[in-house]
């Protein structure tokens, strides 16, 4: 109906024929990161963005393009990924860290459980109290004993919405996650076999790329003695690590689905992560 376009016909024509011209890309290539941990490096000193300066090097742009930073070290970004890559394999399910969050983790599930069984005790007592004023009105209207039906049809309509409403309401607790005894070294495992992906064919290594950019929450880099080099500290997200152990390689889940939504607890920092090649000492953050 042309009376009702927004813009007129040629403008369409014009606007369609300047899409089709343009390549058509799918959406994971225009989001994939340059770098495997693009916008996850933090700089210490400033809180800024570490990108790369030049020859794949990272450096913080602030002090680069502002000069509002003191931290003027860069590094290799194949140095910076690969020590993280050791980290994130060799010290995120350290049994220490990984009892520290199963606790934090046990305290958050009793809490929501407990909140689930009020909303569910409030929920039966205000269906049980709606059915009855529904019963009431409904006689009412049978016995002829009501005397403005139109009133009482819209309290009706009323009384039966908030019903249909608590019919959708979850009640049911979350359940307790099952912890694998040998978690720890199939998430060693899962990170080593991620690592090697990361030289596989583009749709392999992003969806690679991806699973290991989502175990970190961030990586600060403070400014070593020695130039050309960062002291890194690595934020891990141990919740994610959880998952991606306690999942079978086909991708079926082991009763950890509750995790993401019950533990969104604290990050876990790398505590002495320096610029050498041994791997990073792990702390709670």
């Amino acid at each position: 109906m042309p009376e009702l376009a927004i813009v007129d016909e040629e403008t369409w024509d014009a606007v369609q024929s300047r899409l089709a011209s343009k390549p058509h890309t799918r959406l994971h290539q225009n989001r994939r990161p340059k770098r495997l941990f693009s916008g996850l490096i933090k700089c210490g000193v400033c809180g800024g963005n570490l990108t790369i300066a030049y020859r794949q090097r990272y450096g913080c742009a602030s002090a680069r393009q502002k000069g509002t930073c003191t931290n003027n070290r860069t590094m290799p970004a194949i140095e910076i990924e690969d020590r993280v890559l050791g980290g994130l394999q060799g010290k995120l399910m350290e049994p220490e860290l990984v009892q520290t969050f199963v606790d934090e983790y046990h305290a958050e599930l009793k809490r929501l459980q407990k909140d689930a069984r009020r909303r569910h005790t409030a929920h039966v007592k205000e269906k049980a109290n709606l059915e009855q004023k529904i019963a009431r009105l409904v006689d009412a209207i049978a016995e002829g004993t009501a005397s403005d039906l139109g009133a009482v049809g819209n309290k009706l309509r009323e009384l039966e919405g908030r019903l249909s409403d608590l019919a959708v309401f979850n009640d049911e607790e979350p359940k307790k996650i099952e912890w694998h005894p040998n978690a720890p070294q199939l998430y060693k495992e899962k990170i080593a076999n991620l690592s090697e992906a990361l030289h596989a064919e583009p749709m392999v290594r992003d969806e690679a790329s991806a699973a290991l950019r989502n175990l970190v929450d961030r990586i600060v880099a403070y400014p070593a003695e020695k130039r050309g080099q960062f002291e890194l500290e690595l934020y891990g997200q141990l919740a994610a690590a959880i998952n991606l152990a306690m999942h079978d390689n086909d991708g079926g889940g082991r009763g950890i689905r509750t995790l993401e939504t019950v533990a969104r607890l604290h990050a876990f920092q790398a505590c002495a992560f320096s610029h050498s090649a041994t791997p990073p000492h792990w702390c709670t953050g």
